[in-house]
C-alpha cells in the first residue's frame, strides 16, 4: 500500500521559538489511514519522537525546537 502525507509546519507564535509539525496520511485512494507509525528525528541534537496517526489519519507533534527534521512513516500490511 503506498502512502502519501502531507505535512503542515506551522510557527506558534512569534514570541516563542518553538515550531509545531502537523500531518495526514491518505492512502492512493486519498482516504485517510489510521494507526500508521509516524517517526519524527532531530538530528543534530539526536531527539526522536514517535506517535500513530488517529482515525482521521493526522498526526500532530508540538515543542519542537527549530531545526532539520527527518519523517518517516510506516505501515503493516
Amino acid at each position: 500500500m503506498l502512502f502519501f502525507a502531507a505535512l503542515l509546519v506551522s510557527i506558534s507564535a512569534l514570541q516563542t521559538d518553538q515550531l509545531s509539525l502537523s500531518g495526514v496520511v491518505f492512502d492512493t485512494n486519498a482516504k485517510p489511514v489510521a494507526e500508521v507509525h509516524v517517526h519524527l528525528e532531530e538530528p543534530t541534537e539526536q531527539k526522536q519522537w514517535d506517535m500513530d496517526t488517529k482515525a482521521d489519519g493526522m498526526f500532530h507533534f508540538d515543542r519542537l525546537s527549530f531545526g532539520t527534521y527527518r519523517v518517516t512513516i510506516s505501515h503493516e500490511g
